[in-house]
C-alpha cells in the first residue's frame, strides 16, 4: 500500500513481513548510526566526568546519598544538556545519510526515491525531499529545545531577560 515493508506488515496484521524487514532494516541502520554513537557516546562521558567535579556532586555524596541516586537523579541531567545538542545536530546528519544509505543497500524509501528522482531530473519531488528533511531538521531542533526544559527547568525560554 505505502511501498514501506514495515508499515505494510502492520497494515496487513503479516508479522512476519514486519519481522523480516526490520530484520533486514538492522544493518544499514548499524551502518547509518555507528560513527554518530561514538560522538554521543564520547559527549556523555566527557559531561559526566565534568559534572562529576562539581561541588554540589561533592555535598550530595557527604550527605550520604548513595552514588547510583547522585548519578542518575542530579549528575546525568545536568550531563545530557550538552549531549542533546550534539544528538540533535547529529539526527540533522542521519537524515542525510540516509540516502546514501538507502542507495547502497537497495532499501526502498525516501533517500532512494531522491536518488532515483535526480537520476530522472524530476524536480518536484527533489524540492519536496528537500522541504520535508528541513521541516524535519527544524522539529528536531525543536524537540531538543523542549528536552532542554525538561533536564533543567532553569534554562529560559529566549526571553531575552537575563
Amino acid at each position: 500500500v505505502t511501498g514501506l515493508y514495515v508499515i505494510d506488515g502492520i497494515l496487513s496484521g503479516n508479522m512476519d513481513v514486519v519481522i523480516s524487514a526490520i530484520h533486514h532494516l538492522l544493518l544499514p541502520a548499524l551502518c547509518l548510526a555507528y560513527a554518530q554513537l561514538a560522538i554521543i557516546a564520547r559527549q556523555v562521558r566527557s559531561g559526566m566526568v565534568d559534572v562529576l567535579e562539581q561541588d554540589y556532586i561533592r555535598t550530595a555524596r557527604a550527605c550520604g546519598i548513595p552514588r547510583h541516586r547522585i548519578i542518575y537523579r542530579y549528575a546525568l541531567k545536568n550531563a545530557l544538556i550538552p549531549t542533546v545538542t550534539i544528538t540533535g545536530l547529529t539526527m540533522g546528519e542521519l537524515l542525510g545519510g540516509a540516502v546514501i544509505t538507502e542507495t547502497i543497500f537497495g532499501w526502498p524509501g525516501m533517500g532512494k526515491y531522491v536518488m532515483d528522482s535526480i537520476a530522472y531530473l524530476d524536480f518536484p519531488a527533489i524540492m519536496g525531499f528537500t522541504l520535508v528533511v528541513s521541516v524535519g531538521y527544524v522539529v528536531i531542533n525543536m524537540v531538543v529545545d523542549m528536552i532542554y526544559n525538561i533536564l533543567n527547568p532553569q534554562i529560559s525560554g529566549g526571553d531575552g531577560h537575563d
